[in-house]
């Protein structure tokens, strides 16, 4: 019987998927994302069915998939705070949270969804001090 391996993070595309067909076979049509250097994982100013993965130097990446579909294959400590943001809490750079209503990611405000707000509280608990 052959055990459960947990990932360790996403092999994302460098850009869309027709854009790579066009590109050819020589360049690189996929890269590493560890989960623990991801800041956040978005659908702004993506096209329909893709989240656009943010991580450490700028680094981005394009994954087909809807932002639910991704929650459920990523580690606890990734909390959706929007129909648009998913964010690593245990990042260096998640500073902090602002009324409930707000978290600061990368020099960035960006609102929790009341939607949302209980189980970013849930999860914020589960690794922080409240």
């Amino acid at each position: 019987m052959q055990s459960h391996q947990p990932k360790i993070g996403i092999l994302a595309l460098t850009d869309y998927a027709g854009n790579l067909k066009k590109a050819g076979y020589q360049q690189l049509h996929r890269k590493v994302f560890r989960f623990e250097e991801i800041i956040w994982i978005t659908t702004d100013n993506v096209r329909t069915n893709y989240v656009l993965i943010e991580a450490e130097n700028s680094r981005q990446g394009l994954l087909n998939m809807s932002m639910s579909s991704i929650l459920n294959e990523l580690p606890p400590y990734f909390v959706r705070i929007s129909n648009a943001y998913i964010i690593n809490i245990l990042h260096v750079d998640f500073k902090g949270i602002i009324n409930s209503s707000v978290i600061v990611v990368k020099g960035e405000s960006l609102n929790i969804s009341p939607t949302y707000r209980a189980k970013v509280q849930e999860t914020l608990a589960k690794y922080f001090l409240l």
